[in-house]
């Protein structure tokens, strides 16, 4: 293959990318047909199956686009937390910092579409379709054990089935705000002041460090 012919493959694969992305956000992946895609993107059906063999495939490359990045900059964050504390167990606010400041960092990153971003990410984390579900998945394993571990040596009054079920409720947390950030001014009580995403980043780590470090729940009921 030729220069000229490499990189016209490269821009296609990137087109069609960039306009699922941008679908996807939008509308939500199950809304959003190839034609749809192929339409937007100036590209036949033959090129989407070329590139991707299919819309699953489509959707989970995009999926990894942006969660791969992130979740390496979590563990990144997270290594460098834990050898700088030398063995003592990290504050529980440092260990939310790593795991949120990474999705917010992309966002202020994500060149004039940060609500584009935030849709997409909010609709990858919480789409009902098993199969987007199944393909997001993938992505967490090794990033929830390894958050469930240093929360486990924070928080030792907690087993880590407690805190295995609070990292999701911490990780929903984030997917809701995200995917209604423009929206979150228009429900709170007051004048409707819109929230971005340093103010979102700004209160959102005190409020996940409280709800993962609160009492077990049998000693509240006691």
């Amino acid at each position: 293959m030729t220069e000229a012919a490499t990189e016209a493959s490269v821009d296609t694969k990137t087109r069609i990318l960039t306009v699922a992305e941008e679908l996807f956000a939008e509308h939500g992946f199950d809304a959003v047909s190839l034609r749809h895609i192929t339409t937007e993107a100036g590209v036949n059906l033959a090129s989407v199956n070329y590139y991707f063999g299919s819309k699953e495939g489509l959707v989970a490359e995009v999926i990894s686009e942006h969660c791969a990045p992130i979740n390496r900059e979590r563990l990144s964050l997270l290594a460098e937390a834990e050898a700088a504390a030398e063995g003592k167990p990290l504050r529980v606010e440092t260990i939310v910092d790593t795991f949120v400041s990474p999705v917010f960092t992309a966002a202020e990153a994500a060149d004039g579409s940060t609500g584009r971003f935030c849709r997409l990410v909010g609709r990858v984390m919480g789409d009902r379709d098993e199969r987007v579900r199944a393909l997001a998945a993938k992505q967490f394993p090794e990033v929830f054990a390894a958050y469930q571990e240093a929360l486990c040596r924070s928080l030792p009054h907690l087993t880590p089935e407690v805190l295995g079920t609070r990292l999701l409720f911490m990780a929903g947390a984030l997917v809701q705000s995200l995917l209604f950030l423009d929206q979150i001014g228009d429900v709170m009580p007051g004048p409707g002041e819109k929230v971005d995403v340093a103010t979102l980043r700004h209160q959102i780590i005190p409020f996940m460090a409280a709800g993962l470090s609160a009492p077990r729940p049998d000693d509240s009921a006691a």
